[in-house]
């Protein structure tokens, strides 16, 4: 018995979390009874309670029922008891030993809401709340919320108290579930009683009965093992720091049933209501199952097929989110596909929501039309109201010559909703490739064509994540989202797999594996390559193996090849493997696999290896399959028992990038030394190749050419399926030198564009373009206007020297070693290749002017023209005499300027001590000032250039402090109307996270400690936007000479920020850390071929720039840590980075963090590399970080999302397309 094998499970958890001990001498009632419940109406109502062991209980209704029980041995007692037509208010007399009495009871209509946040979702935060509450004084309406509990073993009883539905009682209770209720208690005119028992974040499994997973013990095991000893720990770490909220167990399977259902059981209702499925979002279609499984373990708790209608979840882009860990816009339909094979089961509906979702938030605000649809659902299926209640949905194909008909169930009065034309619909025909299509209504169907497909085959709709689509019945119900075929991956998991056979490990020979009905692989190409032989994974070699040739092939396609494993049972795992010779440099090698296991409880990693054998770190349950390679695992969901495409290009050249077109016609450059990997025609990963494991040397011969196919498995148990099929292995370089000359020349073009490199210091993406649009910055805006503007660009350190070396060197501080102002690339590293010796190696002239490196002689031996545009910070005459003042004071103090007199230290405190003041305002021209000499001379480089492509990189220092601008500037702005930014800083952010800004507190008349005062923060501010007007003045002069000398095609112009600061936000006046104020930088990119006007969320670093602009400006690729930015300068809106890495040193230690669509995580390491606290902050509105949510177990699926990403590094997190 499953339960019986939890037993010592339980008992370990009694010491870690309260169980209430069910021992009643005296009489007592279970969960749901209190005054004001609302008993079902015309039914017979099941009481229960607990009682002296042996004694009578009578129970006495006011409208004359009666019943009688008696107390068995552990005092536990049941009834039934006969209701009336709906009315009230009613008593109700309990009476044994004791007497209770029941007031105010009402007899109505009554209903359980479950699920996770949509549904918990509290009506106080409806888009129409304050409406709502107006008019939430219902005293026909009753409430039970049920507090979050997760719970290991069932829970018998517990404290709740139905409440009248009032705007107090209300607010905090689910909006779905009162909404329902309300239209329930309108349309029919009786009490409704609903009880809100709801957990955010939680799977579907942890709601299921425990009795359900009867065949599965092994794995349910197995997850609350591992649910609890995670819990064991986190309460350890709580409850010594005191930091986050306290854990929970509920990701335990059965544990919010035990916890939060089972002690309604088995209270009379009418049905359920149910919203979830978000969390499970990476299952697809395998939520079905689990789905089914729960709705029929609560029907066999209640003791009958009560209604049960669920909302089909809304449309959201979680694959542009990189914490929501979906990378295809493809997985969000075939959930919804999942959820709809809960309608095989008899008394269920299902409300669709496609057109109330918000593709930015995961929770719509909007829940009264879904708590409506969920009412109409009952009325029309529980109470027979005369209502359309139900959604559109496909019922059959047809095709018609080059159309495609669409015949619809529920299609009354089929409509646009907008008037627009229909849209979201595809075709397809024999090649599989579908296609946009024209749709129109032609009485209940609609007909598609498409000019692509001649021939249709298959069609869908709404098939995206994104999908809003717009065709709705005469009730303003949209249509179900589809699909017609079954293509790529859309097999059903439990269908049988014709003709297996199996893999084992017989009895009598401990770690022999036999593999049956095995042919070679294809060979195709110009040299011997191929599968050479069978090798566990991990084991003692050869010896241990062998292949069974039969004459069978088990694939039905005839290829020649297959393998097919069948109730596979082993810890070692298997691989097929393939060499190639030395002659061999750019291989191709391609298979199809279909992988399910029926109890899901398996773990095993998939993948392609290549150079070596790849090393598996964190192997992950079958239900999330991971596809691998060299080591770096990629979070796929591949064992869902349907056919999947794997497909790795192997770069072996040492010097040159390889063009490779994929399976989509994408063109795409591999890097030298590299390998890229597809699956199902989708980019997955590209990445270095590295050398043969050592520690696996028993087995394979180190520094070989060697690949492998490979299943790899720990804690492996029966009722695995895996097929292998089409394995194919090409040399490509032969064709591809014929095709491509260049793929192995590394030669640079004739005719090169010149670049235009802007830096700007401390600059924030708080300009015009980005939104902020009290900012004064036409020049910038001029700029973005006719390029890409990237929201999402980040320095690699947020600190000057470091942040510049790391983009001119494209390696990231880690890789450099310097992470300081006082240490150099040319002491460090002075044989380091860098984008300036790059450019001038291959035929650029070179040109610095202003600030480009935070030390003057940085890559001097490489610039044709270095020219730092020096002149004075001050020149308001105020100005200079409190310099003079201080120079008397510093030097009456024992400071001196001269360094060969004194140390280096003292010399440096010499020059923080004359510091002037933060701030200048002068009536004076442009060219007084820095940044304006800077304009006229790179203005006057444009005019005299030579005829050789330039590399110009301009670098002004403003808004650096001190804040000196012209007076003109200053005036553009209205310090009155200067908003002070809070200076509260983030909840739970630990001290390490922050710096002193001690860079400000130098100059004059910044105190030496504290907080600023409101006037000088907001002159600080008022200087700050002057500068920035100031400097995109002298970008204008850039861009209109750039013009005037007809170079605008011919010349890619890139502006960045070398890191963020921060202006008076946390209190703080600085940049120095690694939030998000620091790290965030503008970027925009302008040029030939660049996509013009557009803003694009993909994540970019500096560490990027070098890479994009050698391979925009053809010239060879280069080592290094970026990758390049010219697909995203093409086309703004593709799939990007998963992530942004930053990082920051303190106190010996180091902290690293990663941003991604939405969230950022840091984690702190002291002196010995050891990890001693984190930080997760949600930044999906807004670039401020307001609370640590890194040991809020809420968020956890968030922080452990975060953490893949960053301990798999940049190059786990590369582009994805």
């Amino acid at each position: 018995m499953l339960m019986n094998a939890l037993c010592a499970i339980r008992l370990s958890l009694l010491s870690l979390c309260f169980l209430p001990m069910v021992v009643h001498a005296s009489l007592r009632l279970g969960a749901p009874f209190s005054d004001g419940m609302v008993l079902q109406r015309s039914s017979q109502a099941v009481i229960w309670g607990w009682a002296t062991a042996g004694e009578t209980v009578r129970v006495d209704a006011s409208w004359g029922s009666r019943a009688r029980s008696r107390a068995g041995a552990d005092g536990y007692w049941i009834l039934e008891i006969e209701t009336p037509g709906a009315g009230g208010p009613h008593t109700i007399s309990v009476e044994a030993d004791e007497k209770i009495l029941l007031q105010d009871v009402l007899i109505g209509e009554v209903w359980l809401a479950s699920g996770q946040s949509n549904m918990e979702y509290a009506l106080s935060k409806d888009k129409d709340a304050e409406a709502a509450l107006n008019g939430a004084n219902l005293p026909e309406i009753r409430l039970l919320h049920v507090g979050r509990r997760a719970l290991p073993a069932p829970l018998d009883t517990l404290t709740v108290q139905w409440q009248v539905c009032s705007p107090d009682t209300v607010a905090n209770f689910s909006a779905v579930a009162y909404y329902f209720a309300k239209k329930i208690h309108e349309e029919l005119d009786v009490p409704v009683g609903i009880i809100d028992t709801c957990w955010g974040g939680t799977r579907v499994s942890p709601w299921t009965a425990p009795e359900a997973f009867a065949g599965s013990e092994e794995a349910f095991i197995e997850n609350n093992r591992k649910v609890e000893s995670n819990y064991a720990r986190d309460l350890k770490k709580y409850e010594s720091t005191g930091k986050g909220r306290r854990p929970t167990l509920h990701r335990g399977w059965s544990y919010l049933y035990n916890g939060m259902i089972h002690p309604l059981v088995p209270y009379t209702l009418q049905g359920f209501l149910w919203y979830q499925g978000e969390t499970n979002r990476s299952d697809g279609v395998a939520y079905g199952p689990k789905f089914k499984r729960m709705i029929e373990s609560w029907r066999t708790a209640w003791g009958g097929d009560l209604p049960f209608y669920f909302v089909q979840i809304a449309p959201y882009a979680y694959s542009q989110f990189p914490h929501r860990n979906i990378n295809s816009p493809l997985i969000l339909p075939e959930l919804r596909e999942g959820q709809q094979q809960a309608l095989e089961l008899p008394n269920t509906g299902m409300a669709v929501i496609t057109d109330l979702g918000n593709l930015q938030d995961i929770h719509p605000a909007e829940k009264a039309p879904v708590g409506d649809r969920l009412a109409l659902l009952a009325l029309r299926h529980t109470y027979d109201q005369p209502c359309m209640a139900d959604s559109p949905s496909f019922a059959r194909l047809s095709i018609e010559g080059d159309r495609a008909r669409i015949f619809w169930r529920d299609a009354d009065g089929l409509q646009s909703s907008d008037e627009a034309n229909l849209s979201w619909f595809q075709i397809a025909g024999a090649n599989r490739v579908f296609y946009p299509a024209e749709a129109r209504i032609e009485g209940d169907t609609v007909l598609l064509h498409s000019p692509e497909v001649a021939q249709p085959v298959a069609v869908r709709f709404a098939w995206h994540e994104s999908a809003e689509p717009n065709l709705v019945n005469s009730a303003g119900l949209p249509a179900v989202p589809f699909r017609s075929d079954d293509w790529i991956n859309a097999a059903m998991a439990d269908q049988p797999i014709i003709g297996a056979k199996r893999f084992h490990n017989p009895q009598d020979k401990d770690g022999y594996l036999i593999l049956e009905d095995f042919e070679g692989t294809q060979q195709t190409g110009s040299s011997p390559v191929g599968v050479t032989r069978l090798r566990p994974s991990r084991g003692s070699g050869e010896a241990n193996v062998k292949v069974v040739a039969g004459a069978d092939n088990l694939a039905d396609n005839g290829s020649g090849s297959g393998l097919q494993l069948q109730d596979f049972s082993t810890t070692e795992g298997v691989a097929l493997e393939y060499e190639w010779n030395e002659s061999v440099s750019v291989l191709e090698v391609s298979f199809d696999f279909v992988c399910h296991a029926k109890d899901g409880s398996g773990l095993i990693t998939l993948g392609v290896g290549t150079k070596g054998v790849p090393l598996i770190s964190n192997n992950v349950r079958l239900a999330r399959c991971s596809l691998y390679g060299n080591g770096k695992v990629f979070r796929q969901n591949t064992s869902d028992g349907r056919p999947h495409q794997l497909l790795c290009v192997v770069n072996d050249l040492d010097g040159s990038a390889f063009p490779y077109v994929d399976p989509q016609g994408n063109s795409v450059s591999i890097p030298p030394n590299s390998a890229a990997y597809w699956l199902d025609g989708r980019l997955l990963h590209r990445e270095p190749l590295r050398e043969s494991d050592p520690g696996n040397s028993r087995i394979y011969e180190t520094g070989k050419n060697l690949g492998r196919i490979g299943l790899n498995s720990t804690t492996m148990h029966s009722g695995l399926h895996f097929i292998i099929d089409n394995i194919a292995v090409r040399d490509l370089l032969p064709e591809a030198k014929e095709a491509h000359p260049e793929a192995t020349a590394g030669s640079v073009p004739g005719s090169a564009p010149n670049v235009l490199l802007i830096m700007v210091d401390d600059l924030r993406p708080e300009l015009g373009c980005y939104g902020a649009e009290y900012m004064q910055t036409p020049g910038i805006d001029r700029l973005a206007g006719n390029g890409v503007l990237f929201s999402q660009a980040y320095c690699q350190q947020a600190i000057c020297g470091p942040s510049r070396i790391s983009m001119f060197t494209g390696l990231r501080p880690d890789s450099t070693g310097i992470y300081a102002l006082s240490q150099t690339l040319e002491e460090t590293l002075p044989d380091t290749l860098t984008m300036v010796e790059h450019f001038k190696t291959h035929g650029y002239e070179t040109v610095s002017l202003g600030k480009i490196y935070h030390d003057k002689n940085e890559d001097k031996a490489f610039w044709d023209v270095l020219d730092r545009c020096k002149a004075d910070y001050y020149v308001a005459p105020e100005s200079l005499a409190k310099i003079e003042e201080r120079k008397a004071i510093a030097l009456a103090n024992g400071l001196t300027p001269d360094v060969g007199n004194s140390s280096t230290a003292v010399a440096s405190l010499y020059k923080r001590a004359i510091r002037g003041p933060a701030y200048e305002s002068a009536a004076v021209p442009d060219n007084t000032y820095t940044a304006g000499i800077i304009a006229e001379r790179a203005t006057g480089f444009l005019k005299n250039r030579s005829a050789k492509p330039f590399f110009l990189a301009v670098g002004f220092r403003k808004p650096h402090l001190p804040f000196v601008a012209p007076k003109k500037y200053w005036d553009l702005y209205d310090e009155s109307a200067i908003v002070i930014p809070s200076k509260e800083e983030p909840e739970g952010a630990p001290s390490v996270a922050f710096t002193n800004w001690g860079e400000l507190r130098s100059y004059h008349g910044i105190p030496e400690e504290g907080y600023l005062d409101a006037a000088t923060a907001r002159t600080l501010i008022h200087g700050y936007r002057a500068c920035v007007s100031y400097v995109d003045s002298q970008i204008s002069k850039l861009l209109d000479e750039l013009a005037s000398q007809g170079l605008e095609q011919e010349t890619l112009i890139l502006l960045v920020g070398d890191h963020g600061f921060k202006l008076g936000e946390y209190g703080d006046w600085s940049k120095h850390t690694n939030f998000e104020l620091d790290t965030r930088v503008p970027m925009i990119v302008s040029g030939p071929g660049v996509a013009k006007g557009e803003k694009s969320d993909a994540l970019v670093e500096l560490a990027d720039v070098f890479s994009s602009l050698s391979e925009y400006c053809g010239l060879p690729a280069t080592q290094s840590d970026g990758f390049s930015m010219v697909p995203v300068w093409k086309k703004p809106s593709r799939p990007w980075k998963l992530g942004a890495f930053s990082q920051y040193p303190r106190k010996g230690g180091m902290g690293y963090s990663v941003k991604s669509a939405g969230w950022r995580y840091t984690e702190w390491f002291d002196q010995s590399g050891a990890f001693f606290d984190r930080e997760l902050y949600d930044h999906r509105d807004s670039h401020l970080a307001s609370v640590n949510l890194a040991e809020d177990p809420e968020f956890l699926d968030q922080r452990m999302a975060m953490e893949e990403i960053l301990l798999g590094g940049p190059l786990q997190a590369l582009p994805q397309e």
